[in-house]
This record gives C-alpha cells, sequence and structure tokens, in this order.
C-alpha cells in the first residue's frame, strides 16, 4: 500500500510540475498579445471567465472604441487553475511590454491600484490600494504601457474569481491603471493574500464567495469556477441554493415604501410588519430586511446619511427597531439572509448550462413542475434543461403541449418556446422544424426558425410567404418575417425581396422592407435605388417619413460617401437623396 502511494504521489508531483512549465512558456507569449480584452482595455470594462466562451460582461465602453478579443494564450493559462498561480505570483513584476499600443485617457489617464475583494468575507483591504479616483495622488504619467505583469494579475484575477483589472474605461474619458508592475503597493498586496494558494484553500475560496457572495455577480462568478474547476463540488451548492424560499419583490417594495415609510410610530410598524408577514409568510420577514439594507447601500452610494429626507433614511431606524440590527447600520454588516426574489431566482437558474451535474438538472426539472404556469420561472427552468442538453423527451412533450394552429399565442407558452427552442437535440430541432413548416401564428414560427441549426427548408420559405401574405399591411409582424427571411434564408432573400417590391402596392410595407434592408445580408442596391423616388407617408416613426427616406436611410448606411438622417428637415433630406440619386446611376456603385 506504502509503495502504491509513493507511486500516486510521484504522479501528482510530475504533473504539477509538468503544468507549472507549461505556464511558464504560456507567460513567455503573453507578449504577443495585441488586442484588448477584458481587464486590459482602455475603451471598456467588464469581466469574463476565458475557459467559457460566452461568459463576457461589458460594464463600461467608450462609443466606437475597440471590442473585446478574447486571447489563447491568456485562456490556457487560466484553465491551468490554482497550478497557475505560484508561476503568475512569480511574474506579477514582469516588465516586459506587451504588443500593444500605450493607454491613455480621453481627459485623464488615473492610477488607482483597484485591488477587488469580497467584501462580505474580508472587512479590510491591504492599506494604499483601491484610491478613489481624484484622490490627489497626482505625481504619475499621462499614459500606461501593458506589461506581462499586468496580464498575469489579470489571469489570476480570473482564476480566484476577483475582478482585477491592469486598465480599464471609466465614464467619460477616464483610463484607470493598476498595473503590479508599475506599483509596488499593489505588486506586493497581490503577492501576500495569494502566495502558496493550495488547491484546499482555492476551493474554500470559490465556496465562500457563492455562499456569502457581496453581489449575485460574485456567487454566478463563483459557480463559473467550480463547475469548470471543481465539478464534484458545484451540484450540492446549486441544489441548496434553488431550495431557498422565495419571495415577490414587488409586493415587498410596495410594502415598505407605501407603507412602512409612512408610518412613524414603533407599535405601528411593529403591527404593520406583522400583519404582512402573517399574510405572506416567513420568507418576507428576511425580504424586508433585504429590501432596507439595499436602501441602506443605495444612501451610502449618494453619501447620505440617516438623517437625510429622503424616504430610504428610515431604513436605519427601521432596522435597529424592527430587526434588533445595532447601531450605525452599514450595509457590508448585513447578515447572511437565507431567501431570494422569484427574479433573482429565475436568473440563476437561467445562468446554470456549464456545470454537467445530473442531480442539478433533476432539480430544474423538478421545480418546473412544481411551478409551471410561473411565468419567470417555469421558462428559465426550459432555457436552463435546453442548454444542458438534458430531458429532451421532456422538451419535446412541453412543444406538444401547445396548440401552434392558434393565430393567438400564450404569452407564457411564447416563451416557452423560446426557451427550448436553443436546444440542439435532435428531438427539439425536428419539432422546431415542423412547427416552422405549418404554423400560421408568425411569432412562433419566427421563434421556431430562429432556433433551427441546419439551413432552412423550402417548405419552410413557402410558409413565410404564406404568413406574409396573410397579414394586415400595417402589421409589425411584416417586419418580423423579412426580418427572418433576410437572416435565416439569406440565400433566397435578394430574389424574394426582389418579387416582394414588384407585388406590393402597400408603402408600410416597403418602408419596412427598407429597414430590414440595414440587417443581415448584402444589401441589394439596384432595389434600394428604385425606392428613392417614391414620395409616398409611412406611419409609425417619430418623425414624418416617406418611403424615400427609410431607402435613403438604408444606402447611406450601406456606403460612406452621403450621410442621411431622418431627422433632418424636408428640404434637406431630398437634397442628400438627389446626391444617392447620383450614386445610384453610377455603374462603379
Amino acid at each position: 500500500m506504502s509503495r502504491l502511494i509513493v507511486i500516486v504521489l510521484f504522479l501528482v508531483i510530475t504533473e504539477t510540475c509538468a503544468a507549472r512549465e507549461n505556464v511558464e512558456s504560456l507567460i513567455d507569449k503573453l507578449i504577443e498579445i495585441s488586442k484588448p480584452g477584458y481587464g486590459y482595455s482602455s475603451s471598456f470594462s467588464g469581466t469574463e471567465f476565458l475557459p467559457y466562451a460566452d461568459t463576457g460582461q461589458e460594464s463600461t465602453f467608450l462609443l466606437g472604441g475597440f471590442k473585446p478579443v478574447r486571447s489563447e494564450t491568456l485562456r490556457q493559462i487560466v484553465e491551468q487553475g490554482v497550478d497557475a498561480v505560484p508561476a503568475l505570483i512569480k511574474h506579477m513584476g514582469d516588465d516586459r511590454k506587451i504588443n500593444m499600443t500605450a493607454s491613455q485617457g480621453i481627459s485623464v489617464t488615473v492610477f488607482t491600484d483597484q485591488y477587488d475583494f469580497n467584501s462580505r468575507t474580508r472587512k479590510e483591504i491591504p492599506q494604499g490600494v483601491s484610491r478613489d479616483l481624484f484622490d490627489g495622488d497626482k505625481d504619475h504619467p499621462d499614459r500606461h504601457s501593458l506589461t506581462v505583469g499586468d496580464l498575469c494579475f489579470v489571469a489570476l484575477g480570473q482564476i480566484v474569481n476577483r475582478r482585477y483589472a491592469a486598465v480599464r474605461y471609466v465614464p467619460s474619458g477616464i483610463v484607470d491603471v493598476s498595473s503590479p508592475t508599475y506599483s509596488k503597493r499593489l505588486r506586493e498586496a497581490v503577492i501576500q493574500e495569494w502566495k502558496g494558494l493550495t488547491r484546499k484553500q482555492h476551493i474554500q475560496l470559490l465556496v465562500q464567495d457563492f455562499e456569502e457572495p457581496d453581489d449575485g455577480r460574485r456567487m454566478y462568478d463563483a459557480y463559473l469556477r467550480l463547475s469548470y474547476y471543481y465539478p464534484e463540488v458545484v451540484g450540492p451548492l446549486v441544489i441548496k441554493y434553488l431550495d431557498q424560499p422565495t419571495y415577490d419583490a414587488d409586493k415587498v417594495s410596495t410594502f415598505v415604501d407605501d407603507r412602512l415609510y409612512k408610518v412613524k410610530e414603533y407599535n405601528q410598524r411593529q403591527k404593520l410588519l406583522a400583519d404582512f408577514i402573517r399574510a405572506n409568510g416567513k420568507p418576507y420577514e428576511i425580504a424586508i430586511m433585504r429590501h432596507l439594507y439595499s436602501d441602506v447601500a443605495y444612501l451610502q452610494e449618494i453619501n447620505r446619511g440617516s438623517d437625510s429626507d429622503f424616504p430610504e433614511a428610515k431604513s436605519h431606524e427601521l432596522l435597529v427597531q424592527l430587526f434588533d440590527r445595532m447601531p450605525p447600520v452599514r450595509f457590508a454588516d448585513r447578515p447572511l439572509m437565507p431567501a431570494v426574489s422569484v427574479g433573482e431566482r429565475a436568473s440563476f437558474i437561467r445562468s446554470l448550462t456549464y456545470d454537467k451535474n445530473k442531480q442539478v438538472s433533476e432539480a430544474l426539472h423538478r421545480i418546473f413542475l412544481a411551478h409551471p404556469k410561473e411565468k419567470a420561472i417555469a421558462p428559465a427552468c426550459l432555457l436552463a434543461l435546453a442548454k444542458r442538453g438534458d430531458y429532451t423527451n421532456f422538451l419535446v412533450d412541453q412543444l406538444n403541449n401547445i396548440d401552434f394552429t392558434k393565430l393567438e399565442n400564450s404569452e407564457l407558452q411564447l416563451e416557452y418556446l423560446k426557451s427550448i427552442s436553443v436546444s440542439r437535440a435532435k428531438g427539439v430541432q425536428d419539432r422546431l422544424q415542423e412547427i416552422a413548416r405549418t404554423t400560421a401564428n408568425p411569432d412562433y414560427f419566427r421563434v421556431a426558425v430562429f432556433g433551427l441549426v441546419q439551413p432552412v427548408p423550402p417548405p419552410i420559405f413557402r410558409n413565410a410567404k404564406i404568413i406574409l401574405a396573410s397579414l394586415p399591411e400595417k402589421s409589425n409582424h411584416v417586419g418580423n418575417i423579412l426580418y427572418v427571411i433576410n437572416m435565416k434564408i439569406p440565400h433566397r432573400s435578394k430574389e424574394f425581396f426582389k418579387e416582394f417590391r414588384e407585388t406590393t402596392k402597400s408603402a408600410q410595407r416597403l418602408g419596412r422592407l427598407c429597414d430590414i434592408m440595414n440587417y443581415g445580408s448584402p444589401i441589394d442596391i439596384d432595389l434600394i435605388c428604385s425606392l428613392l423616388d417614391d414620395q409616398r407617408q409611412i406611419e409609425g416613426y417619430e418623425y414624418p417619413m416617406r418611403v424615400c427616406d427609410r431607402a435613403a436611410d438604408a444606402l447611406s448606411y450601406k456606403i460612406d460617401k452621403i450621410w442621411f438622417d431622418t431627422e433632418w428637415s424636408f428640404k434637406r433630406r431630398d437634397e442628400a437623396i438627389m446626391e444617392l440619386k447620383k450614386y445610384c446611376a453610377t455603374p462603379e456603385k
């Protein structure tokens, strides 16, 4: 037995050493990065977990700025997880410049050493970091060149669930730099906290972030990392969260804002609270406390105290009176409150698409069966099951329960269809094709077609034409069906739009056609040019509008030579339309 243990330990050590050598070689490749990503951009900010392709979320962005580009090298480093941490720590001061232009703010460049942490589990942060944007510390350069150490900082943050950003955009026109290669204080704080991080500590950290998050995003990001690094851990945590009692946030908000805040006497407040909890259930006591703490947070954010004349200022007093909280009341001191709003639960359910835990899928199935008519929860469960690739037959059964022959669709059943249509399972795809081929309902048709993975077959194209012909002239569904044809049947769209242009006598429909041709497949220049003489008025726009205006607007989006704006006066629009007509007459167009 002892010999077997030695062999196992040897294999583990060998794998770890190989992983660290691989990380070192990947770190050397960071100098080749030339495109901005989350955590190292002067034109946007946000978060991402690189091992999963679709987790990027922008927080702020500069109009006209660069878009995030995923780095394959950074992704491979982050995928190593805790095994990459020693090498990342080692290179935190690596000042080799990467292949990107120096970051500089339009208005100002600041160096604030932002150091993200879970404020619920850690009350103090290292001294000298996370300074205010304008704290008077001005002795810095006006630009910053990103380094290998900066990207190691970003990669470390992704692994340990901290939103570390070496460079980020802050509205308006500000670039905020937090560089461990530039700032000794920041570098020392990072090394001190994360040196020697073990696998067990990493798991504990992520579990703590999930169970005791300082905000909803922290918990979701912990779920992503646990599902990727430690899939055996994530299932019980998710199920425990899903088993929490729920409440209606709107009902709580109405009670607190319209009733509780308007009563001054303690006895009346106490009676109101007791009656409300008796009528709605114990979870609503927790819900009210959560609402009061959120108002405390709002007051802190706008620098107002409990003595202000804002209605929310009563939240401090009510927390002390009704919930025995000790003054001064601070948002950071709020207790764990084991209840979630229906909306929060639905939002989290919709995100449960990364783990492969069967017990989580069973829990989602069970929740749906318990709440099939709940407009937030039921579609969320179906969406998660569809994306997880589980319960295909069950999803098909839900589609079979919908009457797709009805022209008046149920809002809830339409949400069912939207959720299930993301499934790539063959059974669901076959049913979506059948729906798109046979339904006369334009909403059901649109959703079913957009869910199809394979090219759209001719019978569905024929049904699109039939539905379009049946619609009233001013129906909003006209634009929706044209959009479906343009986006999902692009190889037939040019031919169809030409036929549509020649056969329709409706100015309203021709206006919709111009709108739709701004999207998807390449615009048919000749078709649009032929509408520049149509002076008929069309409805449904903020400004007076003609068919020729919509045509000119569509055309101007496709060419750089002539600008057109539908907010202009008719005189100025007509002058631009004349220029567009000249453009249309040139052979080289």
